[in-house]
Formats: structure tokens, sequence, C-alpha cells
């Protein structure tokens, strides 16, 4: 299953972002040309709507598109 998701913040090598459906640890983050940039390191925030932290291989722009593969 795949999902995009809304980026909060993005830091030099990690992103904080807010998930909807796919909350699982470690679960893959890929580019627009489906190459994987990361993995979700750590989940929290809500219940309801939870936040997560991604730990990415490079440093990306704001316009990247991302989605998690899980």
């Amino acid at each position: 299953m795949e999902e995009s998701i809304e980026v909060v913040h993005l830091m030099n090598k990690q992103i904080v972002v807010r998930l909807s459906k796919c909350i699982k640890m470690k679960a893959k983050a890929v580019d627009d040309k489906n190459r994987t940039i990361g993995r979700v390191t750590r989940i929290f925030g809500p219940v309801k709507a939870p936040y997560a932290l991604l730990s990415v291989n490079e440093e990306i722009g704001p316009d990247t598109k991302i989605r998690l593969i899980c």
C-alpha cells in the first residue's frame, strides 16, 4: 500500500511528516522517481493524526514528492 504524505518540517537529513493511514515503523519512503530515500524511524503525536520522523539518505528539496510504502 502506498500513501502520499504531508511534509511538515525539513531538517538536514530528517523530515517530519503527517501520516493518515500508514503507521508502520521502518516503512520505506520513496521520491517521485520511485527511488528509496529513507525510512520511518519514529512515530509520535496523537493517535488520530500521528506524525513520523523520516531519516533520509540525502538532503531533499521542499518540492520533492514523498510517498510511504507500507
